[in-house]
This record gives structure tokens, sequence and C-alpha cells, in this order.
């Protein structure tokens, strides 16, 4: 893609001037103050489009530039364009940051012709400390630049070419830096190429505060980055929280007064008010086979009482008919009944061996009472994969450590607070939620208004007090956005995934939603 500078910017007013071997420190240090002053004062990079698609980590060294005392010493602004190329900045950002110094006049933006700015020295900072971030600094800045180069000036030869390619070092990881710190760096998700956020910041009188402003205030993402600083650096948690840290950055703040979070990893359930829980609770979730899918805009619409269950068609292919074809017997402990269409069948009268588990006429249902599948309370979602939230008879589940234990449906500890939780601004009691739970009679509450779910992967999750609690990988997705993100291996996960067995006791557990 070929970048155009429009005419209209107001750095252009400064591209013919240029910085030859015989120009002045202060004439550079003028010039520099003018193009500061134009970016602060409200002129905008127009213009400036670029196609930035991840690559890997810059991680070569930086070779110091070497002068030919052969040849007579290059301008500044000659000396940048030799620098605005790979290897010294990445090949998918060479448009954007090729454009960038075309309307500065291809003079330096962070050394004003004597020193390093203070805003060339905040850029820097945060570059180098990007991993306090969640980041790595080498992604921005050449392995072993740990400082800015000292007691240069701007004269002709090697200290002149040191002060371009710093200078471009700068600008490349900058441009960078500020679209991972505010969008986040799966390429799987769509991200801006990153320009207007680098034309806000030379525009702010304040960058520090800018770039500040960019990292996510929520209470989740702030307490796994002062959980990363306190990990020593060899710590293989400290890739963990990073990972989760990128999740969060992609997270927008909810805007509900009242919601619900399910957290799969932790098998943890939070009901909200304006972002605070208000209650917690166990979950199950679904086994690495049939996973409950990540939701991010979903909503509680009834509560079924005293629910049936009619099996979901995944349950019926590749459970409840192959048992009848192996054991049928088994059939009637799972207190189940077989329909053909409206009526009943006898499923000892079927050859089961010549029914096609997915292309069949048969379905079957639970019907309400102690220990129905979906226990005393079905919450009904309005997603598309037949995903819900439900009660449950066995109590056991909640206290198992790996939790991810069902066919996709989430099962909540405590479905009768969780109902009352949102019931009570609608006059219900926590009695009149028990009795109807308890009544055996399906009857359907339809919330007033819709009660907002997300359904969210987080592996490592900040408790009551800032404590943080490390989930288990339970679907491989750490694994997954740490290759995307060419981040580094996340530690191993204790997980081992549910297996499914046709047993007299287990028939019951493996069916569940």
């Amino acid at each position: 893609m070929t970048n155009t500078a429009k005419t209209s910017s107001p750095l252009l007013a400064h591209a013919s001037l240029r910085t030859d071997q015989s120009s002045a420190p202060n004439r550079h240090a003028v010039t520099r103050r003018r193009l500061l002053a134009g970016a602060a004062g409200g002129g905008a990079l127009l213009g400036l489009t670029g196609c930035l698609a991840d690559s890997a980590p810059q991680d070569q060294p930086l070779t110091e530039p070497q002068a030919d005392p052969s040849l007579p010493p290059l301008p500044m602004d000659a000396q940048i364009q030799t620098f605005l190329q790979p290897p010294h900045i990445r090949p998918e950002q060479v448009p954007s940051v090729g454009a960038i110094y075309a309307q500065s006049g291809y003079l330096p933006l962070w050394y004003d012709g004597q020193q390093w700015t203070p805003r060339g020295q905040t850029v820097f900072y945060y570059l180098v400390n990007a991993d306090k971030e969640g980041l790595l600094a080498t992604d921005y800045l050449p392995v072993g630049y740990t400082q800015l180069p000292q007691n240069i000036q701007d004269r002709p030869g090697r200290e002149r070419a040191t002060i371009a390619q710093s200078d471009v070092i700068l600008t490349d990881g900058l441009l960078r830096y500020l679209r991972d710190l505010s969008e986040g760096r799966d390429p799987q998700l769509p991200r801006s190429d990153g320009m207007h956020l680098f034309d806000i910041a030379m525009r702010s009188p304040d960058l520090g505060g800018y770039i500040t402003s960019l990292v996510p205030r929520n209470p989740q993402y702030q307490g796994l980055r002062k959980e990363l600083d306190t990990l020593r650096r060899l710590d293989n948690r400290r890739t963990l929280v990073a990972i989760n840290m990128e999740r969060w950055r992609r997270l927008q703040p909810s805007t509900h007064e009242l919601d619900v979070m399910v957290n799969l990893p932790t098998f943890h359930l939070e009901a909200r008010r304006m972002g605070h829980p208000e209650l917690h609770m166990p979950v199950v979730v679904g086994k690495e086979a049939r996973k409950t899918p990540i939701l991010t805009e979903d909503r509680i619409v009834n509560l079924k009482f005293s629910p049936d269950w009619g099996v979901p068609p995944t349950i019926e292919a590749e459970d409840i008919i192959p048992i009848l074809q192996k054991r049928p017997e088994l059939f009637e402990k799972m207190n189940l009944h077989a329909y053909r269409g409206n009526r009943v069948v006898d499923v000892m009268s079927v050859d089961w061996s010549k029914v096609d588990p997915v292309n069949n006429a048969y379905h079957f249902r639970q019907p309400p009472g102690p220990d129905a599948a979906l226990g005393g309370v079905r919450f009904s979602l309005t997603n598309p994969y037949d995903i819900y939230l439900h009660d449950s008879p066995d109590r056991s589940k909640f206290r198992r450590r790996n939790r991810a234990l069902s066919s996709g449906c989430v099962r909540v500890g405590e479905a009768d607070k969780l109902a009352h939780w949102l019931l009570k601004d609608e006059g219900w009691s926590p009695e009149q939620v028990k009795a109807h739970m308890t009544s055996g009679r399906t009857t359907v509450q339809t919330l007033r208004r819709p009660m907002p779910v997300t359904m969210n992967y987080y592996t490592a999750w900040v408790g009551t007090g800032g404590k943080v609690f490390y989930g288990m990988d339970v679907y491989g997705l750490d694994k997954e956005l740490s290759e995307r993100i060419d981040f580094g291996a996340p530690p191993e996960h204790p997980f081992v995934p549910a297996q499914a067995a046709i047993t007299d006791e287990g028939v019951a557990e493996e069916l569940s939603p």
C-alpha cells in the first residue's frame, strides 16, 4: 500500500526544512520545537494509513550504525530515510512509519539536536517497561536496547546515524505499542492500523498520561497487573497472567446495572450490580468434548420452575440411542420417556440396532421431579446453541476441583439463590422460589427485563480482596492464544478431560445437560 501525505497536515509545514552537515545544533532544536508545537497544537497526522499485520518479535540485537569514511556524511533527513526499512523497523510498519517521517520532513521526532526530549524519554520508558502490562519489551525494542544512546550530538558521521536509528526505533515501537495496549495482539480479532492512536499521542501535551489512559481500568486487569508485578521473572505464572491481561484488553466495560458472569476455567458464577459481585457460586461447565461456548451478549429471559427436559439432538445421537443399542435395560434408570411423534413408545419393543442415531423419528423427554437432570429451575437463554443455566440434583459435582463435566450447559451450585436474586425486584421471596422449584408442576416466570449474561474464559482470576486464583485451561485456549501472539508456552494445567462411560452408576451423570 502506498501512503500519500496530505498537504493539509501541520507537520508538512516543516517538510522543506532539512538538516545538513553544516546545520547548527540550535537551528535543529528550533525546528524540532516547531514540529512539537505544531503537533501539540491540534494538528493531525492526516492521511497516514498502513497495513499493520503481526510478525515475529523484533528479536535481533541492535547493530550500531557505521559511517563509511570514504563518503561524505549524510544530512539528518537522509540518515533517517536509510533506517525506514527492515531490519530497523518491522516490514509491516514500513508504510506507516515512512509516512510519519515524510510529514515531519524526515526530522527526528524525539531528539532536539542536543539531547533526547522528555517526550522521547517517556516513549522509551513505556517501551522498555512493556512487561508491566503483560507485553514483551522485545516486541517494541531490539534485544539489548536497554537505554537511549547518551552523550551524542547532532554531528556528521556515526553519531548522527545513531540519533536517526534510535529515533526511528522509538517511533516504530510506539506505533505498535499503542495499538497492542489499546486493542490487544490477537490477529484473529479485528484491529485498527494504530495510526489514529499515534496521531492522538503526538497531539497530546501529556504523552505519558495519554499512554496510561489506554490501560484497561477494569478491576480484573488491574488486579492481574499487580499480581504480575509480584511474580518473580522466572515464574511461569507470569505468562499465564499476561495471557489473561491480553483477554481483558478486548472486553468492553459492562454498562449494565445488573448482570451475570460465568467464568468457565474457574467454574465460577458472579451476579453483579454495577460490576460489583453480590452473589458467588460454583458451577459445572461442559466437558472438553462438549465445550460450553464463550458468550458475550446473551440474556436470561425466563425461569422455568420444576422443568421437564427435552433431550437435545446431540445427546440423543451420541448417548441415548447408543445405550439403547447396547444395553437397553439401562434406559429405565434414566427416568426418560421415548416418543415417536406424540405417542409414547415402549423402548423394549424397538429394534434399536436398525435405528440411525442421527436421522430417526424418536425423541426423549424427562418429566420434572427431585431427580430430574435440570433440578428445580432452568434459566433460559437466547443463544442459538441450546445452552442454558440450570439447577442440578447431584450436589457432589460442585465439590470437585475439575468441574468440566456437563454436556455443555452450565449447572448452577446455588440455583435457588440465583433465582431469588433475579426475581427479588419483582416481589418474590426466597420461600416462593423454593416452593416453585419443588412443586413438581412446570411453570414459567418471564423476567420483566432480560438479564445480561456473559460466559468468559479467564484462567487467572482476581477474587475478593485482590487474591488471584488460577483456573484450568479446560479447553486449551491459553495455548492457542499464546501461539497466536507468539508469547511462549503457558504453564501446564493439571486438567484431565472427563471420560464418558456407560455404567449403571454413571449413566445419569454423563447424560446430564
